[in-house]
């Protein structure tokens, strides 16, 4: 399912979540996007890539809400390697919190994850 989700946003461009005018057009792109990926592949797996995309954009089931989470994660993880990206767009842990958190709540784990994560940051942006 994230593979999938990925494969959408390589074609339509990944952007910068706090970018709300690129991130609506992205938006906007990702089903043109997947209707190109999908008349590529062969239509037995376009059957199950168009399922599993779809899955993850209404993030209902419990493996779509923990691919959102993981995928959420995953900026917050290049936030620490690369500080200085978020200092230049004016991102700040509480940002992220806000925008973030709320795909953590059925996963305890992660939201701990993503608590260490931002304790770091705290320290470091």
């Amino acid at each position: 399912m994230l593979l999938a989700h990925d494969i959408v946003e390589i074609e339509s461009g990944d952007v910068c979540t706090y970018d709300k005018e690129a991130k609506a057009k992205q938006i906007a792109e990702e089903p043109r996007a997947f209707l190109r990926l999908k008349d590529k592949i062969p239509s037995q797996l376009g059957e199950e890539f168009h399922s599993l995309w779809l899955e993850y954009e209404q993030c209902q089931t419990l493996e779509a809400k923990f691919c959102k989470a993981i995928d959420a994660l995953d900026p917050v993880i290049h936030n620490i390697f690369r500080p200085e990206n978020s200092r230049k767009i004016g991102v700040t842990s509480q940002k992220i919190r806000d925008k973030k958190e709320k795909y953590f709540h059925d996963f305890p784990e992660l939201l701990a994850t993503l608590n260490t994560c931002l304790a770091y940051l705290d320290k470091n942006l």
